[in-house]
C-alpha cells in the first residue's frame, strides 16, 4: 500500500471522525478501513446522473467511507424542497454545498463548468442505468404516484395534475405516457451528452471522472470505481477517458485491494417488483417510440435517434400526447374503498362492496378476478422475468469476484459481466462503457444461483479472488493487443 505524508493522514483522520457520526455501526478502530480512509480525498464529489440510477446505493457506500452524503432532501435551511435541488445551487457559500461532501440525485440540474472552476479538485461520477431498467423505475414510480392521488395509472398532467408520493408529499411527477416517456429518455440522453461533450472538452479533468452502472453491475466493481475517482493524490493511477478508462494493472490492483479492505456489503435501495400488467405497457411504449430491443444501453443516443423519427411522424397536441400514441388497455381511475387511499382496480370486473369470496389459496379473491400471482401461487414471468432473476443471481456471483464465464446462457437468461467499449475488446464487454457501441454484446455471465462466499474470508481467498479479477479486466483489455 502506498504510504501517506502528514496531510493526507490527517485527512483520513478527519474522514475516520464523520464515519463515526455518518456510519454509527461502523469500526473506525478496524486497520483494513482506516487504510481506506487514509487514502480518500476531502474534495467535493459530484454525482451527475439522474435519479433512479442507484442514488441511495450511493448515499449508503459514501457514508460507510464517511463522505458526508447530500441526497435528495439534505436540507439545511427551512425549505424541505431545497435538498432536491442542490445541483441548481450557483453559490459557494450555499449551506447544502459547504456542510456536504458528496453530492447525488438530480445531478442532470447541475453545471459542470460552475462546480469544476469553483471546487478545487473536484471529483465527478457520471452515474448511468440500463435503458429498460431506468425507464421502468421512472414509469412505475410515476404510476404509483398518479393512482395514490386517485387517477389513472398512465397520462399526463392534463389528466392528473398533481399525484401523491408514498409519504403523502404531493408532487409533479405524474407524466408516463409515451410522449412523456421518450421526453425523459431525451432529458436523460441530453445530459449524458453534456457531460461527455465538457470532459472532451477538458482533457485534464478525466482523471477526476468515473462513469459508473450502481444498478446492474457487480457491487465490488462500483466500489472499486468510487475508491479510483475518490483518490486523495489525484496524480496517482491517472485514468483518461469519458465512457470508461483504459484501466492499468496498478490501478485494478489498488483499488480492488481498497475495495475488499473496506468491508463495505452490497444493500440494495429502494428495489420493487413490477407487475407483469406495467412490464408488458411499458415494453409497448419502447417499442412504439423506436426504443425496443435496446434494453441494456447505458447510453441512450440510439434510442433518441429513433425517438427523433417517431415524433417527427407523430406531431404533438396541446395537451402534450402525440398524435396517434397509444394509451394503456387498463387504464381506468382507482375505485374508492371509502375514505383514505384508494385502490386501483381492473374497470373490467367491476367492483362490488359487499362481496365476500374469501378462503381459497389466495383469499379475498373472487373467480375472474385478475391478480398477479398464477394457480400455483408464482408471480408469471413476463418478458422481464427472466432477465431480472439472471441478472440478480450473476451479481451475487460477482460480488466477490468479477463474474467469470457461465455454462449455459439460458440458465443465466441475461447476467451481464462488467461492461466496457466494445471496439477494445472485440465484441466482449470488459468495465463499463457504451453500450451502443457494444452492439448488445454481453459480458462474461455468472452461474446462475451461484451463491457469495462468506463475507469474513481468509487472506489467501481474498487475494485469489482480487487476482481473478485483475485477470479478468486485463484479459480484456489485452484482446485489443493482440
Amino acid at each position: 500500500m502506498v504510504p501517506l505524508d502528514g496531510a493526507l493522514a490527517q485527512k483520513g483522520a478527519n474522514l475516520r471522525a464523520n464515519r463515526q457520526a455518518l456510519c454509527p455501526s461502523c469500526d473506525i478502530l478496524d486497520p483494513d478501513r482506516k487504510n481506506v480512509t487514509d487514502h480518500l480525498t476531502d474534495a467535493k464529489i459530484f454525482c451527475l446522473g439522474p435519479g433512479k440510477t442507484g442514488t441511495e446505493t450511493l448515499k449508503e457506500i459514501f457514508a460507510e467511507l464517511g463522505i458526508d452524503p447530500c441526497h435528495n432532501n439534505c436540507e439545511d435551511t427551512d425549505d424541505a424542497k431545497l435538498g432536491r435541488l442542490w445541483g441548481n445551487e450557483r453559490d459557494v457559500e450555499s449551506p447544502l454545498l459547504k456542510h456536504h461532501q458528496a453530492f447525488m440525485d438530480n445531478g442532470e440540474l447541475t453545471d459542470i463548468k460552475w462546480l469544476d472552476e469553483n471546487y478545487n479538485d473536484a471529483r465527478f461520477i457520471i452515474n448511468n442505468r440500463p435503458l429498460w431498467d431506468w425507464a421502468m423505475s421512472k414509469y412505475d414510480m410515476t404510476r404509483e404516484n398518479r393512482e395514490s392521488a386517485g387517477c389513472a395509472p398512465e397520462g399526463n398532467k392534463a389528466d392528473c395534475p398533481v399525484g401523491k408520493q408514498r409519504d403523502g408529499q404531493d408532487t409533479e411527477m405524474v407524466n408516463n405516457d409515451p410522449a412523456s416517456i421518450a421526453r425523459m429518455i431525451r432529458t436523460a440522453h441530453d445530459n449524458q451528452e453534456r457531460v461527455f461533450t465538457y470532459f472532451e472538452d477538458h482533457k485534464e479533468a478525466q482523471r477526476r471522472l468515473v462513469s459508473m452502472d450502481v444498478c446492474s453491475a457487480p457491487f465490488n466493481e462500483t466500489l472499486m470505481r468510487i475508491l479510483w475517482v475518490a483518490r486523495a493524490d489525484v496524480e496517482k493511477n491517472a485514468l483518461m477517458g469519458v465512457h470508461d478508462k483504459e484501466w492499468t494493472s496498478e490501478a485494478v490492483d489498488t483499488f480492488t485491494e481498497l475495495a475488499d479492505l473496506s468491508k463495505i456489503e452490497s444493500d440494495e435501495k429502494n428495489t420493487r417488483d413490477h407487475d407483469k400488467g406495467t412490464v408488458d405497457r411499458l415494453n409497448e411504449i419502447l417499442d412504439e417510440i423506436g426504443c425496443g430491443g435496446m434494453d441494456d444501453e447505458l447510453w441512450y443516443t440510439g434510442c433518441v435517434k429513433n425517438i427523433d423519427k417517431w415524433e417527427d411522424e407523430h406531431p404533438g397536441n396541446e395537451d402534450g400526447t402525440r398524435q396517434g400514441q397509444s394509451t394503456r388497455k387498463d387504464n381506468a381511475k382507482p375505485v374508492s374503498e371509502g375514505k383514505g387511499q384508494s385502490t386501483r382496480k381492473d374497470d373490467a370486473k367491476p367492483v362490488s362492496e359487499d362481496r365476500d369470496c374469501s378462503g381459497g389459496a389466495h383469499p379475498g379473491v373472487c373467480p375472474g378476478d385478475k391478480t398477479q400471482m398464477s394457480p400455483e401461487g408464482k408471480k408469471p414471468k413476463g418478458k422481464k422475468a427472466g432477465k431480472k432473476a439472471g441478472k440478480k443471481a450473476g451479481k451475487e456471483a460477482g460480488n466477490n469476484g468479477w463474474q467469470e464465464a457461465g455454462s449455459q446462457e439460458e440458465t443465466n437468461a441475461g447476467a451481464k459481466g462488467p461492461q466496457g467499449p466494445a471496439e477494445t475488446n472485440a465484441g466482449a464487454k470488459g468495465l463499463q462503457g457504451p453500450a451502443e457501441t457494444n452492439a448488445g454484446a454481453k459480458g462474461p455471465q455468472g452461474p446462475a444461483g451461484a451463491k457469495a462466499p462468506p463475507g469474513k474470508k481468509a487472506q489467501g481467498a481474498r487475494q485469489g479472488a482480487r487476482k481473478k479479477r485483475r485477470m479478468h479486466i486485463l484479459a480484456q483489455q489485452g484482446s485489443e493487443a493482440r
